[in-house]
This record gives structure tokens, C-alpha cells and sequence, in this order.
């Protein structure tokens, strides 16, 4: 997805842009709607790249088509799949759930020093299945961050939604992956940073599941 063409549009007034902009969207429209039959509530942004790049083309494309009824449709589309991800979480987190399968992953050869001596420090355990569990009982699963910068365009993504929608629930959702992202991302403790990062889903095995109909957290800055 080029969002040049839409900066380009923006800079120069050139229309050759905008209606190459215009060809992609028609595009994201069509995959979205038809090949992927994108359902807020039900589908996920596993992803990653390809939903947050188009997201983005859709979003810049309505700031210059302002008012356009099948460009705001297809945008609150976007923003609908994406606030209404089953695997989203309160820190506005987004996993590609692939689990311990991703490029073959194996957790007694890829797991560095660090994180295998921090796991055993908290008494963290992982099965063959890459659920993992602790002392005290809690359970959870692997789930892979698709490559960090993946979720760059996501995020500008619904950035720019909410600024021009001034929709608030785009806005805490960029807020707080940008909160988590500066928290988590980047991990001292565990002195690494892979292009697929994993982390905690879930705090338990309690609670709403992914798919479930329970009441959603709002993502919050911790």
C-alpha cells in the first residue's frame, strides 16, 4: 500500500496521485469486504502490516476527500475491525496469535540466557503447547507482536482517525500502545528485543476471552 500517493496528493494538489490513492483504496475495499469478509467483533488483525498500511491509505485519503460517504464507511470499517479485535487487550496490544509455531520456535533452543534465567528466577514454566504458567497457578499464552515496526502503520492509523473524526477511542488506543510500547518493548530485563517479540496475552486463564461478548477495558496507560 503506498500512502505516498496520498502525500504526494496533499503536497502538490497533483490529481494523478489522488487517483492512484483512490485505485487503492478501491482496493483495500475489496479485500477487506470480499476476500477477507473483515467482521468488527470477529476478525483480527493478525495482519499486521497489510491491515494497518491500508488503514493508514484510508485514513489520509478521507483527509483529502473529506465527507466522501464510501470512504468514511470504509474507514470506520477499519477502525471498527481494529477497536473490536477479540485479541485485543487493555494496553491496546494487538497480537498476531501464531504462538510458539511462528518460524519454528523452539523453547529449549531460542530462548535467551536472560529470559531462561528470569523465567526460572519466577518460577515460569513452558509447555509443548507455548502456554506458560507460574508459581501460583496463572496460565497463559504465547502470542507473537508481528515485527515491531509492523505496528507502527497501525497506530498512525488510528492516529489520524481520531484526528480527524475526533473519535476518543482511537485516540486511547494510540495512546496506550504508544505507553506500552515504550514500557515493554524495549526489554532490560530480559536484554533483548527480537523482530517478533512475545508477550503475556493474559494475566490468568480468567476473564474475557478472546470472541467472548464481556465488557472491554478501555486501554489504559499501564
Amino acid at each position: 500500500m503506498r500512502w505516498e500517493d496520498n502525500h504526494h496528493f496533499l503536497l502538490t494538489g497533483s490529481r494523478d496521485s489522488l487517483e492512484a490513492a483512490i485505485d487503492l483504496a478501491e482496493q483495500k475495499d475489496s479485500e477487506l469486504r470480499k476476500h477477507r469478509r473483515s467482521t468488527p467483533g470477529a476478525s483480527t488483525i493478525d495482519d499486521t502490516r497489510g491491515f494497518g498500511r491500508g488503514f493508514y491509505v484510508v485514513a489520509r485519503l478521507l483527509e483529502a476527500r473529506p465527507g466522501d460517504a464510501s470512504l468514511e464507511g470504509l474507514a470506520r470499517l477499519c477502525r471498527d475491525v481494529l477497536w473490536q479485535d477479540p485479541n485485543l487487550d487493555e494496553r491496546g496490544f494487538a497480537p498476531c496469535h501464531i504462538g510458539t509455531g511462528f518460524g519454528g520456535f523452539d523453547r529449549e533452543r531460542d530462548l535467551p540466557k536472560e529470559m531462561r534465567a528470569f523465567m526460572d528466577a519466577e518460577g515460569i514454566r513452558m509447555d509443548e503447547k507455548g502456554w506458560l504458567s507460574d508459581r501460583d497457578g496463572r496460565r497463559w499464552p504465547v502470542v507473537c507482536l508481528g515485527g515491531t515496526w509492523q505496528h507502527a502503520y497501525a497506530q498512525a492509523a488510528a492516529d489520524l482517525y481520531a484526528r480527524l473524526t475526533g473519535d476518543e477511542d482511537m485516540a486511547d488506543f494510540a495512546d496506550a500502545f504508544g505507553r506500552f510500547a515504550a514500557r515493554h518493548l524495549l526489554s532490560e530485563k530480559c536484554k533483548q528485543t527480537w523482530y517478533y517479540a512475545s508477550r503475556r496475552a493474559a494475566c490468568s486463564t480468567s476473564g474475557p476471552t478472546p470472541g467472548s461478548t464481556a465488557p472491554r477495558p478501555r486501554p489504559s496507560a499501564t
